[in-house]
C-alpha cells in the first residue's frame, strides 16, 4: 500500500529511449495521445547521449517520479547507473520488448512492464501470404522460451503450416541444427525471442549458416531484415507509446501493483523485405504483398 500511496503525487515522467528518431517521435506521439501533458515529460534518447540521460535521472529523481524505459538498452543503463544508487521507491513503467526480462521485473517488487509483440500466428500468416509455396518451418527455441510451444505449433497448423520445433542452447547447436534443416525439408526458420538468437553477433552467425543451407530467416524487426533476414515485421511504436501512457496513468492513480507484466498483441505493424536475400535464395514472393512493405532493403 505504501508503494501505491507514494505514486499519487507525480512530479514528472522521465523517458529513456534507445533507437532512431522515427521511433523516438512515434513513441512520444503515442504517449501524448493517452492524455499525458508534454510539460511533465522529460525525454532522453540514450543512443545520442547516454550520459546526460542517466546522470540527469540520478541527480533529479524524486519520490513519486515515474521512469519509462523502452528496450533492453534503456533498462540496462538505468539499472547500472541509476538503480544502483538504491532508487527503489519510484514507480517505473518498463517497455521491455524482451520476454527474458519478465521474471526480473516481476521479482523486483517495484517495476511494471509489458511486451508488445507481433503474434506468432500473424508471423505465420505473413510468411504464408508472401511465400504461398512454404508449408514447413523450423522454430528454434531455448529452455527459457519453451512455455508456449504447444500453442505455437497448433497455431501454425491452423494456418496450413507444419512446424519442426528444435530446442537450442548454444552456438554450436545453432550451427548443427541449421545443417539438419535441409534433411528435414524445412523451408523457413523462425526464432524465439532469446538473446541466443537475437544478439547482433549471433543473428549474423545464424544468417551466415542459414544462407549456406539456403534457408530463409524471419527478422523480428527492420534491423534484422536490414542485416539479411528475408522478411520481418515491426510493431507500431505509436501503439507502444499509447500503452505506456495508459500504464503511467494507472500508476499515477494508484491502480496498478508492482510486479505486473503483460504480453500484448500488436494491433498493427509494418512489413519489411530484403530483396538481396530473396534473390540469393531464389524465392518467389507475391507482388501484392511486396507492395505492402514499408521498406524493401536492397
Amino acid at each position: 500500500m505504501g508503494f501505491l500511496m507514494s505514486l499519487l503525487v507525480v512530479t514528472k515522467v522521465m523517458v529513456l529511449l534507445s533507437g532512431e528518431s522515427f521511433v523516438f517521435d512515434s513513441v512520444l506521439s503515442g504517449m501524448y495521445s493517452s492524455g499525458l501533458d508534454s510539460a511533465e515529460v522529460k525525454v532522453f534518447n540514450i543512443n545520442r547521449n547516454i550520459d546526460s540521460g542517466v546522470i540527469y535521472l540520478r541527480n533529479n529523481l524524486k519520490k513519486g517520479d515515474i521512469v519509462v524505459l523502452m528496450g533492453i538498452e534503456s533498462y540496462n543503463s538505468y539499472k547500472k547507473y541509476v538503480n544502483g544508487g538504491g532508487y527503489k521507491n519510484y514507480g517505473i513503467a518498463i517497455l521491455a520488448m524482451d520476454r527474458n526480462l519478465r521474471n526480473e521485473i516481476v521479482s523486483t517488487g517495484y517495476l511494471v512492464g509489458f511486451d508488445l509483440l507481433v503474434s506468432f500466428s500473424d508471423k505465420i500468416k505473413m510468411i504464408k501470404d508472401a511465400f504461398p509455396d512454404i508449408s514447413k518451418i523450423a522454430y528454434f527455441y531455448t529452455h527459457k522460451t519453451s512455455e508456449d510451444l504447444d500453442y505455437l505449433v497448433n497455431e501454425a497448423k491452423s494456418k496450413g503450416m507444419n512446424v519442426v520445433a528444435i530446442e537450442t542452447s548454444s552456438k554450436d547447436e545453432i550451427k548443427n541444427n541449421i545443417k539438419a534443416l535441409k534433411t528435414l525439408k524445412v523451408q523457413f526458420l523462425l526464432l524465439s525471442l532469446d538473446p541466443l538468437f537475437l544478439s547482433d553477433r549471433n543473428f549474423q552467425f545464424i544468417l551466415k549458416n542459414a544462407m549456406k543451407e539456403k534457408i530463409p530467416v524471419w527478422g523480428e524487426t527492420r534491423k534484422y531484415v536490414a542485416m539479411g533476414a528475408v522478411m520481418g515485421a515491426e510493431v507500431s511504436f505509436s501503439q507502444l507509446g499509447s500503452i505506456a501512457g495508459d500504464v503511467i496513468n494507472l500508476i499515477k492513480g494508484g491502480e496498478v501493483n508492482p510486479g505486473l507484466f503483460s504480453t500484448i498483441q500488436a494491433s498493427s505493424y509494418s512489413l519489411f523485405f530484403n530483396e538481396k536475400s530473396i534473390k540469393k535464395l531464389k524465392l518467389k514472393v507475391r507482388e501484392d504483398v511486396l507492395k505492402k512493405a514499408e521498406k524493401i532493403y536492397k
